[in-house]
């Protein structure tokens, strides 16, 4: 799966909930189509494109369970960068769009 990174202009720092919300009412580069990256992806993401991540959390859309009160997010910049945290915490946020290829 090939993804585009939402522009750094758009990073906010959000609650978990807040963070779903705003990559889903996202409009930038033209498309409504954002969301909030899963933990895999967001953390594939991180390591191909280092340099659109600063050294700072993440959200990711994954929960610890479902209708958890915690998510998993990432830290950019450590050794172990999965980690999971109560959703109210406020992280950074990096919409993504998925590509449809034909």
């Amino acid at each position: 799966m090939h993804f585009i990174l939402a522009p750094k202009e758009t990073e906010v720092r959000l609650s978990w909930y807040a963070a779903i919300k705003y990559c889903e009412s996202l409009t930038t580069y033209g498309h409504t189509d954002w969301q909030l990256p899963n933990i895999y992806d967001l953390g594939q993401l991180s390591v191909e494109y280092p340099t659109e991540f600063l050294k700072d959390e993440y959200w990711s859309s994954t929960e610890r369970w479902k209708d958890s009160p915690g998510a998993y997010f990432i830290h950019c910049g450590i050794d172990e960068p999965m980690l999971s945290c109560w959703k109210e915490k406020k992280l950074l946020v990096k919409a993504i769009r998925k590509l449809k290829c034909k």
